[in-house]
Parts: C-alpha cells; sequence; structure tokens
C-alpha cells in the first residue's frame, strides 16, 4: 500500500449507518441543497414545525416539508466538525451546503446584528492543509452565493457581503490578528467557513455561508451580547426568507389520469407514473409538485410531490429495472407485465425519439 493511499471513506460509514437503520443508501433521496444552522438558529427552525425527520445522516438530515429538494442539520461546531459533517451529506448525494452561523464582526462598520454573506474564508485552520490546500484563503461557491444574495435582497435582508477570517481558536484571537485581517479586508470571524469551503472544494460541491453578528472585537476589546433582541430580528429574518424560499421554488405541473392509475395513486399503492420524456416532461424536477386530474371528473384532484425521477432509453429498459407494482400493476396482472402495454399510449417513433420517464411521487 502506498503512504498516500487514504484508508477511511465516508461513504462507507454513511451506507453502513444507513444499514444500522434499515435503510439502503442507493434507494434513498436526499435534497440537493442542505442548510446547516448553528446552535440556537437550528432550535428556532425546529420550532417552525417546517421539517420532518429523514435520515441518520450528518447528525441528523430533517427534510422541509414544503420541498424535498431542501434539508437542514444542526450545524457542527469549528472548521474540523463541520468538515466532517459535509463530508457524510456530500456522501449521501447532497450537492449544495449552506452554513447560517454567527460571527464576530472585525470593522467598525459591522455592528451586532448586523448580517454577512461571505465570498470565502482567510484560512486559519488545519483542514485545508490536511487536504492539500496550501492557501491563505478558501473561496465559496460564487454562484451558490449569488443566489442567498438575491433571497436575502428579496427578502429585504440588508447584508454585507465580502470576505471573512476562520480560525480554530475562538479564545485565542488576538489584537494584532484583528488588525492583520481587517487590513485583508476580513468583515468578521468565526469558526467554520474554512473547513466547509474546504471540502466543498474538494469534493466539488457548492458552499456558502451567512453569519450574523453577535459580538464585537475592536480597540475597546471584545463586546458580547448573543441575547440581544436586534440578533434575534436578524436571525428569523434569515430563517424566514429560508423556510419561504422551499415554497417559491415549487412548480406545478398537471396531468390527467384515468379512473383506474388516478385510484391507485389516490390509495399510495401507485407511485410511480410512467411517461414519455418528452418537451413537457423534461420540464419536470425534483422537488415539484403534480397535480393529477381524473378524466372522469376534473374537480377530482390529487397533489403529489416529485421525489425521483427515473429516465431510460425504452420502456423495455424500464420494465426490467423499476418495481413494476409501484408502477400500477397489481398481484394479478404483473406476470403479464409487459413494456408493449406502453406502446398503447406512445408509439415507438416518439419512445425513441425521446426516451422514458418514471416519475416517483409521494402525496402532499
Amino acid at each position: 500500500m502506498n503512504r498516500n493511499d487514504i484508508l477511511t471513506d465516508p461513504k462507507k460509514l454513511v451506507r453502513l449507518e444507513l444499514k444500522n437503520a434499515g435503510l439502503d443508501l442507493d434507494n434513498i433521496s436526499v435534497p440537493e441543497r442542505v442548510y446547516l444552522f448553528a446552535d440556537d438558529i437550528y432550535d428556532t427552525v425546529i420550532s417552525r414545525r417546517c421539517g420532518s425527520y429523514k435520515y441518520p445522516i450528518g447528525g441528523g438530515l430533517y427534510i422541509f416539508n414544503e420541498n424535498n429538494t431542501m434539508g437542514f442539520v444542526k450545524g457542527n461546531i469549528c472548521s474540523a466538525g463541520i468538515a466532517t459533517q459535509a463530508e457524510d451529506l456530500i456522501a449521501s448525494g447532497v450537492k449544495e451546503l449552506v452554513h447560517i452561523g454567527y460571527a464576530g464582526g472585525l470593522r467598525h462598520d459591522i455592528s451586532i446584528g448586523d448580517v454577512v454573506l461571505t465570498d470565502g474564508a482567510f484560512n486559519d485552520t488545519a483542514v485545508a492543509r490536511l487536504y492539500g490546500y496550501e492557501c491563505d484563503f478558501i473561496e465559496s461557491t460564487n454562484g451558490l452565493t449569488d443566489e442567498i444574495s438575491k433571497l436575502m435582497t428579496n427578502a429585504s435582508i440588508g447584508f454585507t457581503r465580502g470576505r471573512h477570517w476562520t480560525t480554530d481558536a475562538g479564545y485565542r484571537e488576538t489584537w494584532g490578528q484583528v488588525l492583520d485581517y481587517r487590513d485583508k479586508g476580513a468583515l468578521c470571524v468565526e469558526m467554520e467557513g474554512a473547513g466547509l469551503f474546504t471540502i466543498a472544494k474538494y469534493r466539488g460541491v457548492r458552499a456558502s455561508a451567512a453569519y450574523v453578528i453577535s459580538d464585537t472585537l475592536s480597540e475597546n476589546g471584545w463586546s458580547l451580547k448573543r441575547s440581544d433582541h436586534i440578533i434575534g430580528t436578524s436571525l428569523n429574518k434569515l430563517v424566514d426568507m429560508i423556510v419561504q424560499s422551499t415554497k417559491d421554488n415549487k412548480i406545478i405541473h398537471t396531468m390527467r389520469l384515468h379512473r383506474q392509475p388516478f385510484e391507485q395513486i389516490k390509495s399510495g399503492k401507485k407511485t410511480i407514473e410512467l411517461r414519455l420524456n418528452d418537451k413537457k416532461r423534461q420540464q419536470i424536477n425534483v422537488g415539484d409538485i403534480i397535480e393529477f386530474i381524473s378524466t372522469e371528473n376534473p374537480d377530482c384532484k390529487i397533489s403529489t410531490r416529485v421525489i425521483a425521477l427515473h429516465k431510460f432509453d425504452s420502456f423495455k429498459e424500464l420494465y426490467k429495472t423499476l418495481p413494476l407494482i409501484k408502477c400500477g400493476y397489481t398481484q394479478d396482472d404483473i406476470h403479464n407485465a409487459n413494456p408493449d402495454d406502453m406502446n398503447l399510449y406512445y408509439s415507438r417513433e416518439l419512445q425513441d425519439k425521446y426516451g422514458v420517464l418514471g416519475i416517483e411521487i409521494e402525496i402532499v
């Protein structure tokens, strides 16, 4: 074995933890974006009852009720802690990580209760070096940070965007360091950002962060006002923004169904709808809402949420892969199930042109 061979694999640990919980990593649907909420920010989100616990990943992964492409966890403390947590979340399939935490203001124009949106962290931690990055600054993902910026602007949240400083030693910050990082342009200091951004860079996913200023470091020393109502106001605005974004991102599609498949979806027996992957269906994304309408009675409707999209070149391939009981067949007729059954709805020419789609849904 080479001395530089990495011995551990986060995906193996995640797979084992899920197996111990009776789950299979290959058959779960994790959110694309996960918010990592610090301390009592997490408690505030939990108190809103806007999400439900789903998986034993990253300390306990919750899915937002209104949009299962977004979830949240309680963010681990310190750069190494959040780095390990990020590894586990990414290993499970998460693609975007957004940390919402607290920070200490470094500049005279940054006050307690202000919000800082970061473009990256000046690195004063060990994580980046251990992952092979011998650099003084680790960027957040610009595109994702732009998206969070738009959310804040639309929610009328005042914020300052720029760089910050991440330290591993929160009780060893010196006045000299404050002056030095001020000169470099750091707006604030906290303990997680560089670790999170390092893992995102290493694993090829997106990450960003926003911080509520809970204390300040200045010529007058350390001013700490963690319980100040101004902090609570900023915190609640950020939580409101995130919860609202889970609702705003929903796209509603409509599909008509005959009586039998309509009743099967209504009863929960049919959870995968089979369709041609034409231009209309190509607009569907995980998290979107599909409203199924009965062809017999247009007033009868079922609202469902897309939890997975299974794309295939042909119904023959689809029939070999997906559980047909979930696709509308019953124990009485599954032995006669044949991909040619779908030729009644879509011609071979159209199937060859567009491919086919299994839309996995849950009732909302």
